[in-house]
């Protein structure tokens, strides 16, 4: 079914396949737009952390610039998916705040926590309530391209906050670099990814056969966990497919004594990397050990590359590509979401929170 193409098209008239190649592409747009955007930024002084808010697809972004960035940060970094910022926050802090379409209302929400406590604002959207707000305090915002959904446009998403932090002197220039340069590198793997290259040559297609009809229980650990997150998220949203997602060795304390109560066929899914340290090698094949006599399948991803950008970037590209292959085989519009739509048009409906904030803000300024 998957090789054909005529059918593809059918189930996604939105061509969502087309992501797959634009990934790499996305990355290397978004470093330019966001070094242009921010080589004239001023921040007095160096933040004492940063505070960096985002919802779903963008939220994830934040997650894999952390990912990115971690080793090498000269001061903490905060991730929030919520709608009230710490309560540590002041003007000492710099809130990096992230929405695609800029409408997220819990992102919106912590804008205004920001602003009422003078911490120092920066934003990313493609325009919307989150573009206007920032425009209303003179903050330096980052417009990335509309017209895309949040999760096909990741690869616009996370570079400007990992292009701040360089900019700020908190992190060397070399991982700007080498994102840039492995993003290249990535065209090829893309490629060899679309939708017309057929089964056989074609990883993401071979995985999403084995998976497609059982529960993936996806296991990994930092700094590859915002892929294997954003794997569930995926099979959730373009699949609509439920998946369970954990962390080594987190697992190994408490959901490793739950697996073999699950009486439907499921998968294991590793995420892993070839140079493991001992001590969490030694764990992971012990406890995998045991976990594989209560799944049907255990299959073992190992990405390509020789840095841990690169690593990241491969893993993100294929299993954002199985996900779109499982939605194909289970004949799902990855594009559509309609149980997410007609939660947010329930909430909407007769609200005019934008507004209310909007009026808020200007208190405050």
């Amino acid at each position: 079914m998957l090789d054909n193409i005529a059918l593809i098209r059918e189930i996604d008239p939105s061509k969502a396949y087309n992501y797959i190649e634009s990934l790499p592409q996305q990355i290397i747009e978004s470093i330019y737009l966001s070094r242009r955007t921010l080589s004239s930024i001023s921040i007095e002084g160096t933040p004492r952390s940063i505070i960096a808010c985002g919802m779903g697809g963008s939220g994830i972004g934040l997650n894999i610039a952390k990912s990115i960035v971690e080793k090498e940060l000269r001061i903490p970094l905060l991730i929030v998916r919520s709608y009230n910022l710490p309560t540590f926050v002041n003007e000492r802090d710099l809130v990096f705040l992230c929405s695609y379409s800029g409408e997220t209302e819990e992102v919106l929400y912590c804008f205004k926590e920001a602003v009422k406590r003078n911490a120092k604002v920066l934003t990313v959207s493609s325009g919307g309530s989150l573009e206007a707000f920032s425009q209303l305090i003179n903050s330096v915002h980052v417009k990335i391209p509309k017209g895309l959904q949040p999760r096909m446009a990741l690869g616009y998403l996370f570079p400007p906050l990992i292009v701040l932090l360089e900019k700020l002197n908190l992190i060397p220039s070399y991982i700007v670099d080498t994102l840039q340069k492995s993003s290249i590198s990535l065209k090829s793997f893309a490629r060899s990814l679309s939708i017309d290259v057929e089964t056989e040559k074609n990883d993401a297609k071979k995985l999403a056969l084995k998976i497609h009809d059982v529960l993936p229980l996806i296991y990994t650990y930092p700094p590859l966990s915002p892929i294997g997150l954003r794997f569930k998220q995926q099979l959730n949203e373009n699949a609509k497919k439920y998946a369970v997602f954990q962390e080594f060795p987190e697992l190994t304390h408490n959901e490793i004594e739950s697996v073999n109560t699950l009486r439907i066929r499921k998968a294991l899914v590793l995420l892993r990397l070839r140079n493991e340290p001992r001590y969490l090698k030694e764990k992971l094949e012990v406890s995998m050990g045991l976990i594989q006599n209560f799944v049907d399948e255990t299959i073992e991803i190992f990405p390509k590359g020789e840095s841990i950008i690169s690593n990241l970037l491969h893993l993100l590209l294929l299993c954002d590509s199985v996900s779109l292959y499982v939605a194909y085989l289970r004949n799902m519009d990855p594009t559509s979401i309609p149980t997410i739509t007609t939660m947010k048009q329930k909430l909407r409906s007769g609200s005019n929170f934008t507004e209310e904030l909007r009026k808020e803000i200007e208190t405050f300024i």
